[in-house]
């Protein structure tokens, strides 16, 4: 599943999301997040360690990575994923089979974040041009 995002106007951006895992799906998911849209780089994996069940608000933190405020191009995605240090994907349910049918169920998916602050002097200045136009209204 990938989405992609612009965080334009934002920042401290995270993500949270609701999935159930059938018996037979990859137990592992990673999520991937991209700056530029194309490549992608690791963040977080998650153990789906019991089959049939919700794992409610899955939730990644990327206010301090670099890029991913403000950025037209952000996205990211959620993979299955082999095992750690193996090169197997396991089932969810630990009495089934892995199994490429095995399925996954998505709610909830969230993204948020905070106004990036408007600076000063671009507040400042927004004022002054305010006053002077409530200033040249008052003389007319």
């Amino acid at each position: 599943m990938q989405f992609n995002v612009s965080t334009l106007g934002y920042q401290n951006i995270s993500i949270s999301y609701d999935l159930r895992h059938s018996n037979t799906s990859s137990r592992y998911e990673q999520v991937q997040y991209s700056l530029d849209g194309n490549s992608f780089i690791d963040s977080t994996v998650f153990d789906g360690n019991s089959g049939d069940t919700w794992f409610n608000n899955r939730m990644i933190d990327f206010s301090a990575i670099p890029g991913v405020s403000d950025n037209a191009n952000f996205a990211f995605r959620i993979l299955a994923t082999f095992a750690p240090d193996s090169s197997t994907y396991l089932p969810s349910n630990g009495t089934s089979s892995y199994g490429t049918a095995g399925t996954w169920r998505f709610d909830m998916v969230t993204v948020t974040g905070s106004p990036v602050p408007v600076p000063a002097a671009v507040w400042l200045m927004g004022s002054a041009l305010f006053g002077l136009i409530g200033f040249r209204r008052a003389q007319s």
